[in-house]
């Protein structure tokens, strides 16, 4: 590790916080924890993702720059791994408190929260903690994997919600959200004028650039269920409501949805797979709306951030946790899973009801400035990593 690092706090708790990676979206996170907070924390992290999964690993420049330590994960299948650095530095680390993925098939997890709580050190899991309500063994293991660190730190409000309904202590349960690096975002978003959109509308629809656009951005894979979108928007086109549809990414569903578009008479454009925020940027801000048909993760954070509404299902058992940040009639709707019909009726309640503009874009973006981006979460880590009791939610809040 570099000796110029960020000046972290000089007073209280050193924190160690465990990742197999540190996803390059978490960017924000880690800046934020390592410049802001009132304790000092260390990463640790693996410099590739050893599930093979395809996500993009922070930068090494900002690891560079901050207290960071490379430490090799060895994954085994899809779920279990070991990272051993967890553990000798529960047992021999100058840490106060240790932040760990909050993953009951991590053996080495396990091993560390022992090392660490005999020592006299606090543990604290981070992760989606319960996506699903459930049974059996694996949650039994779940509950018991939870029950012997001091505090979970999740990604929602729901997983806290199933958490207080299996017997687990409200203080104990922080919910942190999830953010993308919201300051990296701000100069693409501020230098976004409407005629550059209307130019990228004009870029891929040519003459047909004013009918509405329907965006998502995502691997093109079955989880997705992109197929429903297709159908919707030929169902929209045989009622005289017509629509583009722009799909950013890459996948073994490619060539079935641009047949299945060919078909139906669909205008679908595939942009191929595009990390570079200039272009996702223009994207979002282009759109309509943004449709996520299928599982629904961090994408919908990426489109309320530049102003854009959400339509997503309404199986939170099938998605990501960041679809709480999704409000019907407010920034966005919900469809019944799986029904094209219900789908068709949402996009046009959406198109009608929250139409490109300041006002729509400003309330798509109240609920990134509350809760999803890397300061707020960075108030509820420091919450947590001091001892203080979880902040508390009126039962009307939780979805």
């Amino acid at each position: 590790m570099r000796t110029d690092t960020v000046k972290c706090a000089a007073s209280g708790m050193r924190v160690a916080f465990f990742q197999r990676i540190f996803a390059h979206y978490q960017a924000g996170l880690v800046k934020e924890l390592a410049v802001h907070s009132q304790h000092a924390y260390h990463f640790f992290g693996d410099s590739r993702d050893p599930a093979g999964s395809g996500i993009e690993v922070i930068a090494p420049a900002l690891c560079g720059r901050i207290p960071f330590t490379y430490c090799h994960t060895t994954q085994i299948g899809s779920r279990v791994a070991f990272q051993w650095r967890a553990v000798r530095e529960a047992l021999f680390g100058p840490f106060d408190v240790y932040i760990l993925e909050g993953s009951f098939t991590c053996p080495t997890n396990w091993l560390a929260i022992w090392a660490a709580h005999l020592r006299g050190r606090r543990v604290l899991l981070y992760g989606h903690g319960w996506r699903r309500p459930g049974n059996g063994f694996a949650e039994y293991v779940r509950r018991m994997f939870y029950r012997v660190s001091d505090g979970l730190l999740l990604y929602g409000k729901r997983a806290r919600a199933i958490g207080l309904s299996k017997g687990v202590s409200a203080d104990r349960m922080y919910v942190v959200y999830n953010s993308l690096d919201e300051k990296s975002m701000l100069p693409w978003r501020e230098r976004l004028t409407e005629n550059m959109c209307q130019e990228f509308r004009c870029a891929h629809f040519g003459k047909a650039a004013d009918l509405p656009l329907l965006v998502s951005v995502g691997r093109l894979t079955s989880a997705k269920q992109y197929e429903l979108l297709i159908e919707a928007a030929a169902r929209l086109h045989a009622a005289g409501r017509e629509v583009n549809i722009l799909l950013v990414g890459d996948g073994p569903k490619r060539l079935a949805l641009e047949q299945a578009a060919r078909e139906k008479g669909v205008r679908l454009v595939l942009a191929g797979a595009r990390h570079d925020e200039e272009f996702l940027s223009l994207c979002f801000a282009s759109a309509d709306i943004a449709v996520i048909p299928g599982a629904a993760g961090l994408t919908v954070i990426q489109s309320l951030s530049y102003g854009t509404p959400v339509v997503i299902h309404d199986d939170d058992d099938e998605q990501g946790p960041e679809t709480e940040a999704v409000h019907s009639g407010f920034n966005g709707g919900r469809f019944r899973y799986g029904c094209v019909d219900h789908l068709v009726t949402i996009i046009e309640q959406v198109l009608a009801s929250l139409p490109r503009g300041s006002k729509t874009a400003e309330q798509c973006r109240t609920v990134i400035f509350e809760n999803y981006n890397p300061s707020h979460m960075r108030e509820m880590f420091d919450r947590a990593v001091s001892g203080l009791p979880a902040v508390s939610f009126q039962p009307s809040e939780v979805r």
